[in-house]
This record gives structure tokens, C-alpha cells and sequence, in this order.
């Protein structure tokens, strides 16, 4: 299936958020979820609150600092209905942290309807993105 370089895995409360980047090939947002979901038990990660989204940015920031990804995939997206972002794992969309003009729907032709959380010069912040590119992905998978 997929060849695993690296896994940072992170507990925190009820969950554990896995920081996923595939040797040779990063995922698309479809495949990150397929795979959140099918061999972890769980989803791309969903965000319900600031606490939260500065935790898995406190991460982000180390994993920059090591690797370089500026992006990654979080479960949220408006392929359904344009504008109205939901989460992978059903819950309600109730937190945003959107960079200052994102959601944007369109970049360079492409259809941007996926979610990824970014790194620098944007700390946390999240933007839509085109859901076919390759890019590191984070799972959330309740802890036992």
C-alpha cells in the first residue's frame, strides 16, 4: 500500500495526532482520508478549538524546524456545497482559523476545496488548497 518514512506521533487528551509524510510521494487530500481512516481508525484532523489548533501547531513548528513541510492536510473541506466547510469525522465545523483572506475557492486555475494547516510565515493558519496535490497530512485517531 504505502511505504511509511516517518511517524511523529503526538497524545494529547482523548487523541492522538499522527504527522504523516510518505517516503517519495506525499498524498492527495482523498487519499490522506482513505488512509486516516482505513489504517489508522480514524481521520484527517479535525480542529474544535483554539487550545487545539495551537497544540498541533506547536508540533508543526518542530517538524518545520526538522523537515521542512510548510502545509499539511487537515480534515476539513467544501467539496459538497461551496463555502460550507465540514469535517471528515462529522463533527460540527464551529472553530476557524483561516489566514486573512481564505478561504479563497480558486488559485492558478485550480478549484481549491481542501484544507491544510500552514507553517510559516502563517503559524496555524489554515487555507484552502487544490485537494490533488501531494502534501504531508495529520491523523487524529482517539487514544485507547
Amino acid at each position: 500500500m504505502f511505504t511509511v518514512f516517518l511517524i511523529p506521533e503526538f497524545d494529547h487528551g482523548t487523541f492522538v495526532y499522527k504527522f504523516f509524510f510518505l517516503n517519495y510521494e506525499m498524498l492527495t487530500w482523498p487519499e490522506a482520508e482513505i488512509y486516516c481512516r482505513d489504517a489508522e481508525g480514524g481521520h484527517l484532523t479535525s480542529v474544535r478549538d483554539l487550545r487545539e489548533n495551537k497544540y498541533i501547531e506547536s508540533k508543526l513548528r518542530m517538524l518545520r524546524y526538522y523537515f521542512g513541510y510548510s502545509k499539511w492536510w487537515i480534515g476539513a473541506s467544501d467539496l459538497y456545497t461551496e463555502g460550507n466547510f465540514t469535517w471528515t469525522d462529522g463533527k460540527p465545523f464551529t472553530y476557524q482559523r483561516w489566514v486573512e483572506g481564505e478561504p479563497s475557492g480558486r488559485h492558478g486555475g485550480n478549484k481549491e476545496d481542501c484544507a491544510v494547516m500552514t507553517a510559516d510565515p502563517h503559524w496555524g493558519r489554515w487555507k484552502d488548497d487544490y485537494c490533488l496535490h501531494h502534501l504531508p497530512f495529520i491523523c487524529k485517531i482517539r487514544g485507547k
